[in-house]
């Protein structure tokens, strides 16, 4: 397996950020072949946790999905948006990371990474005031826009951009 894509990824302080395929994802060089890319989380982040959204087996007709710490997930839950970091809010770093190996498994294979790599994220301060309180009419529109300043919301960030 080859890091296809390992970025870095901003998270607002006390936020958190969905991990999508533009910003980690896994390959192995036999593409012909279906087989799923699992990542093993060997370190968790220090300042937040990793997240997937799972669901759960119910009997009765609740709402069974819902976050819970992620301990491994797939590459699969990553192109799904289903993994995502929450930062603590009280952490005072600017920089979290996690360590994980990857593996490969399907067709009567599997492959496992000797090598651990990292995910970081980069703490950001970040500031939404409202600038506008007026309500937004749509009016027999099969599509509308909604932009921040339709919403009149401004975001104060030099170093982010929204």
């Amino acid at each position: 397996m080859v890091p296809v894509i390992n970025t870095r990824c901003s998270v607002p302080r006390g936020e958190n950020v969905l991990i999508h395929p533009d910003m980690l994802m896994f390959a192995t060089n036999a593409p012909y072949l279906s087989l799923d890319i699992r990542y093993q989380v060997t370190e968790p982040p220090f300042y937040g946790e990793l997240q997937k959204f799972v669901q759960f087996q119910a009997a009765d007709d609740a709402d069974n999905r819902q976050w819970t710490v992620a301990s491994s997930f797939t590459q699969t839950q990553i192109n799904e948006s289903r993994l995502r970091y929450v930062h603590d809010s009280d952490a005072a770093s600017r920089e979290d990371y996690f360590l994980f190996r990857v593996s490969a498994v399907g067709a009567g294979q599997r492959a496992e990474s000797e090598v651990e790599f990292h995910f970081r994220f980069t703490v950001v301060e970040c500031r939404v005031d409202a600038a506008a309180s007026r309500p937004v009419f749509v009016q027999t529109a099969d599509r509308y826009q909604v932009s921040n300043i339709s919403l009149g919301e401004v975001f104060f960030n030099s170093s982010f951009l929204f």
